[in-house]
């Protein structure tokens, strides 16, 4: 029963030209098409994220809890873009590719869970809100000048309201304390 907060830091750095599972050169990315429509793709030179987050939780140590989850998102961005349909630009220097750098608040995520159902208490059913705080209307600098729309996976938040639910399960393996388990399943839907 109590308090308890968390402050974890993750980093991800997507470097390298990769053509599904493959790592690709960069002849071979300039001349990258788009499945069966051949129309040229966008080739993507990097994105660097880092995130910083903090989950305040509370149990009363015997039926229910709550967590807040709140991120901090720190993300650099850069694609070449891709050949225009006149054959203009392409890698490296497209003429809808952009540069971004941002970094703010993400998307908050309040969950409660209930874990009332065992005397073991080592199994639970969740449910909560993922709250629209994180932007979603960040621009950059486009190759060919001005400001261009950053993609939407790429924003610091989705721009929408969502449910969660879920369930987990916790315990030791053939009852020893040295090994144990966890398993989660979570869905997450807009609304």
């Amino acid at each position: 029963a109590g308090w308890s907060l968390d402050l974890r830091y993750d980093t991800l750095n997507q470097n390298k030209l990769r053509y599904g599972t493959k790592g690709i050169s960069q002849s071979q990315a300039a001349n990258t098409t788009n499945g069966a429509t051949g129309a040229p793709a966008e080739v993507e030179g990097y994105t660097q994220n880092n995130y910083i987050t903090a989950s305040l939780d509370y149990n009363d140590g015997e039926r229910w809890g709550v967590t807040a989850v709140l991120p901090y998102i720190l993300r650099n961005h850069m694609t070449y873009g891709s050949n225009s349909d006149e054959g203009i630009g392409g890698f490296p220097t497209g003429e809808n590719g952009y540069s971004s750098k941002g970094s703010g608040i993400g998307d908050i995520k309040l969950i409660g869970r209930y874990f009332g159902f065992s005397e073991q208490k080592d199994w639970g059913l969740q449910f909560g809100l993922k709250l629209p705080t994180g932007s979603n209307w960040q621009t950059a600098s486009a190759n060919a000048g001005g400001t261009v729309a950053v993609d939407p996976g790429l924003q610091r938040g989705t721009g929408s309201t969502d449910l969660i639910g879920g369930i987990y399960k916790f315990g030791f393996v053939n009852d020893s304390e040295n090994w144990g388990y966890f398993a989660q399943a979570q869905y997450q839907a807009a609304v």
